[in-house]
């Protein structure tokens, strides 16, 4: 087994970890799904956090998939959108919901510092966010903390939006805003994965590996495996299609 033994952090001012204009089509927005990665939330207030998105080789606000942590209702969010306005697909969780909080250990004042959670013994939790795009219901899309299945979520919508092929990719930042965006993840972020494709409740007990960081092919989850960033000292992709991240503002640095 491969342990991960570092891991970058950004502390929210001009962080990015990203790529844009790839030659060539690394996945459609009508593809299957899964986002999966290690995060330590190290902001000091309830604000917004990007934990994820992508776009088209110029990337654009109105059209891209994102995922992230909204102070409004302490929630997370996945959501795919086309067009902008409310052309959305997406799902909310609240994090500290009656029904969720037993699970994150997040309570309603939201998910900050001083109230990261359930977390493994260096803070982290793992987040993995899955969409079928065969079903176009809630069961449809689904978030995972620290290998469960939040059971509620507070919205939902449901929109047939055409494809977008996606070509820019951004780890704790929005692909379409410079890296001064105001809700570029403050924090640590390690073993980051996405996948073409729906993890099942195993792949993600697999990845979540009982609270300890491990690569893909040890937790034997690897098909339709499109990139895999271990962010141990660079933002090189280990498997799969994606290019290198650029690493602009966040430093690495070594769990011992």
């Amino acid at each position: 087994v491969t342990p991960s033994l570092w891991y970058w952090q950004g502390d929210g001012v001009n962080d990015t970890l990203r790529f844009t204009g790839h030659s060539s089509t690394l996945f459609n927005t009508n593809d299957d799904f899964s986002y999966s990665g290690w995060f330590r939330i190290d902001e000091t207030s309830n604000q917004a956090q990007w934990l994820g998105s992508f776009a088209a080789s110029t990337p654009s606000g109105a059209d891209m998939i994102f995922i992230q942590y909204n102070a409004t209702s302490n929630r997370m969010q996945l959501r795919f959108r086309k067009g902008g306005g409310g052309n959305f697909h997406q799902r909310f969780w609240s994090i500290s919901s009656a029904n969720n909080t037993s699970i994150t250990g997040v309570n309603a004042n939201g998910w900050y510092s001083a109230n990261r959670g359930n977390t493994n013994s260096n803070g982290f939790v793992h987040l993995v966010f899955t969409r079928d795009n065969s079903d176009s219901t809630v069961n449809g899309m689904n978030l995972y903390w620290n290998g469960v299945k939040l059971p509620q979520s507070i919205q939902f919508n449901s929109r047939t939006l055409s494809g977008i092929n996606i070509q820019s990719a951004a780890i704790g930042d929005a692909i379409s805003s410079s890296p001064n965006n105001a809700a570029v993840f403050k924090g640590a972020i390690d073993q980051v994965s996405v996948y073409k494709k729906t993890l099942t409740q195993a792949e993600v007990t697999a990845l979540y590996n009982n609270g300890v960081p491990i690569i893909c092919s040890d937790a034997g989850v690897t098909t339709n495996l499109l990139a895999e960033y271990r962010l141990e000292n660079n933002g090189n992709n280990s498997t799969g299609t994606f290019p290198s991240m650029t690493n602009t503002g966040g430093n690495f640095y070594s769990y011992a």
